[in-house]
């Protein structure tokens, strides 16, 4: 059927030669599927374990940052309240080398005032006052050991947090096969969800060798929908692939060049196309 089409729409643009100018009021014809510009975004979990719990199902709509999965998380919950006791911990033996300082150098004034009228050996004061800068050493070291205990807990708070799958931009989900119970890996990556994000609908269809060359950004199209027909929308070519066959995928022969055609209609419009509906674009003079 598309093929059809597209020998139905070759017909109206008479080539005198191949490589030369189509006549007519369109430059080329190119097919083609909508898709979302920067593409859906397949989401895994950064953790390998047991599913626990899935808040989300398909049709949904999320926003940026809300969660969608969160994997078994036990371990990791354990060793946060572990991290959360060893700063606290860390935090009073802070408090009472601070006490201690500040003891060592009371005395070490109240010696330093008796040695001063002769009423105790200058040896006293003086061992005073190394005691006095000894806990000065124990505050600081209580300080840091303080500043590694809350970066414990920071690490331990993002392990806890990297068990939970969230949406990285608002959108729709399109697939869920995250189930409670099943496993995940990161080795082989379990894709749990497909997001289509909020982003202009676009087509990406494939534009014939004779034709490269005569298509370039901006240039005003027309798109037609293959299933409804009638069915126009207004366009424009957005970029042109700088490679023959399918970017990233190297070793295709196909002798096409993948043109991104840029839908111009309400958001409302656009979004009921369904992403992968076939599509004819026939680029303007």
């Amino acid at each position: 059927m598309l093929r059809l089409i597209l020998l139905f729409f070759l017909t109206l643009l008479p080539i005198s030669a191949m490589g030369q100018t189509p006549e007519g009021p369109w430059l080329a014809v190119a097919t083609g599927r909508v898709d979302i510009e920067g593409g859906v975004m397949r989401l895994a979990a950064q953790r390998e374990g047991v599913i626990a719990e899935v808040f989300v199902t398909e049709g949904d709509r999320v926003e940026k940052g809300q969660p969608l999965a969160r994997i078994n998380d036990t371990t990791a919950q354990l060793q946060l309240q572990i991290a959360r006791e060893q700063l606290l911990q860390s935090e009073i033996q802070a408090e009472l080398a601070q006490l201690r300082a500040s003891q060592a150098l009371a005395e070490s004034v109240r010696l330093s005032s008796l040695v001063a009228a002769d009423a105790i050996p200058s040896r006293q004061a003086d061992e005073a006052r190394r005691a006095s800068q000894q806990t000065d050493l124990e505050v600081r070291s209580a300080k840091i050991a303080v500043t590694l205990a809350e970066r414990g807990v920071a690490q331990q708070e993002a392990e806890v947090e990297a068990h939970v799958i969230r949406a990285p931009r608002p959108g729709t989900i399109l697939r869920s096969s995250a189930r409670v119970g099943d496993g995940t890996s990161t080795t082989n990556v379990t894709e749990m969800f497909l997001l289509a994000p909020d982003a202009p609908r676009v087509v990406r269809a494939n534009l014939d060798e004779q034709f490269v060359g005569l298509v370039e950004a901006g240039q005003k199209t027309e798109i037609i929908s293959e299933q409804a027909v009638g069915e126009t929308f207004a366009g424009e070519v957005h970029r042109v692939a700088g490679v023959y066959g399918t970017p990233g995928q190297p070793g295709n022969d196909a002798r096409t060049v993948e043109i991104v055609v840029r839908i111009d209609a309400k958001p409302e419009v656009a979004n009921d196309l369904i992403l992968g509906q076939r599509m004819v674009v026939r680029v303007l003079r």
